[in-house]
């Protein structure tokens, strides 16, 4: 089946690690300082990660911007997070 342009996608920590070159431990210490999106519950034992948020933060890492700048971005893109989630559950 052909992926469409409006179809996202969520990656497994192991994938993001191969994708970014960051290990595991890596990964979850910037999402502690807030400089990457922090994965999305899957399941009981399971969590993803957003792949645009990733690709947001990864392009401001290669356009040089500051941890501070990474950090509000990140703070940002929780933000749309939540009041899509929220927008979604009054929908429903």
């Amino acid at each position: 089946m052909a992926e469409t342009q409006n179809e996202k996608r969520f990656y497994r920590i192991a994938d993001v690690a191969r994708m970014t070159g960051f290990s595991r431990a890596g990964i979850y210490l910037q999402v502690k300082n807030g400089t990457f999106p922090k994965p999305i519950k899957w399941g009981a034992r399971a969590v993803r990660v957003d792949g645009d948020e990733m690709q947001a933060v990864c392009d401001a890492r290669r356009a040089g911007k500051s941890a501070d700048e990474l950090r509000a971005l990140v703070r940002q893109l929780h933000a749309q997070r939540t009041a899509t989630q929220e927008g979604g559950a009054m929908a429903a």
